[in-house]
């Protein structure tokens, strides 16, 4: 069978895509990386498109699509709340122009990634799918907007749909793990912690109706999730509907700190924050319907996820990372390289935001070398990935950064981080600081001083 998945470039999407693949299934991904990570895409056809552009009922028809697995959305509750007109507008309206596009090219199966968000604050836990749903943030509702018109469209045009109402997905496999910029889930920000990226670990909230005053959640493993997509793809020509996926036990925040401590051996501090609006103090699944219809249940716990998630932060996350170093490199010397060499070992991309001709006049008058030279030069460099010309109109790369969201900004020079002008952008976007790379071996503008000396 053919299968289209958009968002294939994302967390659940890549591990469910290589579980496809495992099954015999031929997938095609469709991600426009706003995002996604393209190295998390396996060798499959992969076309750079959103799934409201005019494209994807080229790419059905290509490559003969049969059924589609829907991933592609914003999901962060937070941001949700801040900004609904863009949820609305990313996932609902591109979901709705998704599902013509699939009417208009005959394509009559789907598979929804929905989420426990659409029932809200629930009156009775665990949930089961019958319970009201009442969602109480924008990334709630517009999921809950998407299964009523598939509904819509299995009752007027015999639309086959499996909706699955993820509850919270973490964990790692296939070399795949939650790398979100910014982070906002809770497992990979405790672990952030441990692996001292972060000083400390924010409760919102501690005096919810919960036993320990935190909030509970049903942590479910990613890969448990990737099994039930299968699962539903098999049973999608006898079977329409809606399915919890969780493992119907609940864990609280302090309790997920704690187990984070077992695990990686690390005292992770922690401070008690307001709560956060749109929260709700307990969610955890009932997935007797799956697993009686569908025959899916749960493989790995809570200590299970923790594990595979720690391992991959430790070991494996590396080489999924994108460094970015800029500079003027105007002339290019042999601190540069060195900086340029070290900046590599950081991560898996190395990006080199070369500043332009104009940020070279603002600090030196002219350049030195032009700027295709310069480009020239560094792209024969072995640790170079690619050159990105900045955007910038100052002296910083402010503007280039926001555009690029590296995970890591690395510097040369001698300048305390507090003194970078990066520094704001690079917090706010989540993005980390490393500078001081390299010993100063010579400058720019002392070679450029010599010239003018002779």
């Amino acid at each position: 069978m053919n299968i289209l998945v958009t968002g294939g470039a994302g967390y659940i999407g890549s591990i469910t895509v290589r579980r496809l693949l495992e099954k015999g299934y031929n997938v095609v991904i469709i991600d426009n990386l706003s995002r996604g990570n393209k190295f998390s895409i396996p060798d499959v056809p992969f076309i750079q498109c959103d799934v409201a552009d005019e494209k994807v009922g080229e790419v059905i028809k290509q490559y003969n699509i049969q059924a589609v697995i829907h991933f592609a959305a914003y999901a962060y509750v937070g941001e949700s709340v801040e900004n609904p007109g863009l949820y609305f507008e990313n996932n609902l309206k591109k979901s709705l122009i998704l599902l013509e596009t699939l009417r208009k090219n005959n394509v009559n199966k789907i598979i929804f990634s929905s989420t426990c968000s659409t029932y809200g604050d629930p009156e009775i836990v665990p949930i089961t799918e019958s319970e009201k749903q009442a969602p109480i943030n924008p990334y709630g509702l517009t999921k809950l907007l998407i299964e009523k018109a598939l509904q819509v469209y299995n009752k007027n045009y015999g639309l086959k749909f499996i909706a699955l109402r993820y509850f919270n997905a973490a964990g790692a496999s296939y070399d795949v793990g939650e790398h979100h910029r910014p982070e906002t889930h809770l497992i990979p920000l405790v672990l952030d912690v441990a692996f001292g990226r972060r000083d400390k670990i924010k409760i919102f909230g501690n005096d919810y109706p919960t036993p320990d005053g935190t909030c509970i959640r049903d942590y479910i493993h990613v890969l448990d999730i990737a099994d039930a997509h299968i699962l539903a793809l098999e049973k999608l020509d006898s079977i329409s509907g809606f399915y919890n996926i969780g493992t119907g036990k609940g864990n609280s925040v302090k309790e997920i700190i704690e187990a984070c401590r077992k695990i990686t051996g690390h005292e992770i501090p922690v401070e008690i924050v307001e709560r956060r609006p749109g929260d709700p103090h307990v969610l955890v699944a009932d997935y007797k319907k799956i697993q009686q219809d569908l025959g899916w249940v749960p493989k790995q716990d809570i200590n299970d996820i923790i594990r595979d998630a720690w391992h991959w932060h430790n070991e494996l996350e590396k080489k999924h990372l994108t460094v970015v170093t800029s500079g003027y490199f105007d002339p290019i010397h042999a601190g540069h390289i060195e900086c340029i060499h070290l900046a590599k070992q950081l991560g898996g991309k190395l990006i080199v935001l070369l500043n332009n001709d104009q940020q070279c006049a603002l600090k030196k008058g002219k350049a030195f070398m032009p700027l295709g030279e310069r480009k020239i030069i560094l792209e024969a460099l072995r640790d170079v990935d690619e050159v990105f010309i900045s955007i910038d109109e100052d002296a910083s790369v402010c503007k280039s950064l926001e555009a690029l969201k590296p995970d890591i900004f690395a510097k040369g020079g001698d300048r305390l981080i507090s003194e970078i002008p990066e520094t704001p952008i690079c917090r706010r976007l989540g993005i980390q600081i490393i500078d001081g790379l390299g010993a100063k071996i010579q400058s720019s503008s002392d070679l450029t001083g010599l010239k003018q000396i002779i």
